[in-house]
């Protein structure tokens, strides 16, 4: 017998059947309840306490106490996920640096997020759009002012969206999407763990799971 077969009386039955006495159900229904700080904080869709976690976790020098570790898979990321034909930076040369300097700048001309490091001639662009879209040729004002401020650095322009939509118009930004995100935080959390308090990879693993679930 089909499932649209069954009578209303039917289909309630095998519902009660699933429901009753469901152990991974349970386990679904915890995982979903569990408190989360940054969803307790109605934070999930504000841009600029994303921005302010990833600038946090993106500063060699903050107190996360992993140095540039995230740092380095993130800019691996972005070159990895880089088509353009003729970048300034690649893997390699990603895997070679010591990032330890990295200065890490919010709103510097509007840019959401800015690396620099004077000593290595690095530069890194993050635009960060979690519920809107870009608008008034914002990305190329924000290139041009890079060229004009870091002349002679390799320059990164990243554009982190929920699912990594492409710009429209700025074939020099590289999409990444939250989901890559998540899974550069989950690789921290794995391999870092023992350099963090509890107080740091509670707060690290509370807005990751708040991204899983809600973007």
């Amino acid at each position: 017998m089909k499932e649209t077969d069954l009578s209303l009386e039917e289909q309630v039955k095998e519902l009660e059947g699933f429901i009753f006495n469901n152990e991974e159900l349970e386990k679904l229904e915890s995982i979903v309840d569990k408190f989360n700080i940054f969803s307790s904080l109605g934070i999930i869709n504000q841009e600029i306490r994303h921005s302010n976690f990833l600038a946090w976790l993106l500063d060699p020098n903050e107190t996360h106490n992993v140095s540039d570790y995230f740092t380095t898979s993130f800019l691996k990321l972005a070159t990895y996920n880089n088509s353009n034909q003729n970048p300034d930076l690649n893997l390699i040369d990603i895997d070679t640096l010591d990032l330890s300097r990295v200065q890490v700048y919010r709103e510097w001309n509007n840019i959401d997020v800015l690396l620099v490091d004077d000593d290595q001639k690095l530069v890194c662009v993050i635009e960060n759009k979690v519920d809107s879209k870009e608008h008034s040729n914002q990305l190329t004002t924000y290139r041009k002012a890079i060229e004009s401020n870091y002349l002679d650095y390799r320059k990164l322009y990243v554009y982190l969206t929920v699912y990594g939509e492409e710009p429209e118009n700025e074939k020099e930004y590289i999409p990444i999407s939250y989901k890559e995100v998540s899974i550069l935080i989950e690789t921290l959390l794995e391999r870092k763990e023992s350099q963090m308090n509890d107080e740091i990879r509670v707060f690290i693993k509370h807005y990751n799971e708040m991204v899983k679930r809600y973007i």
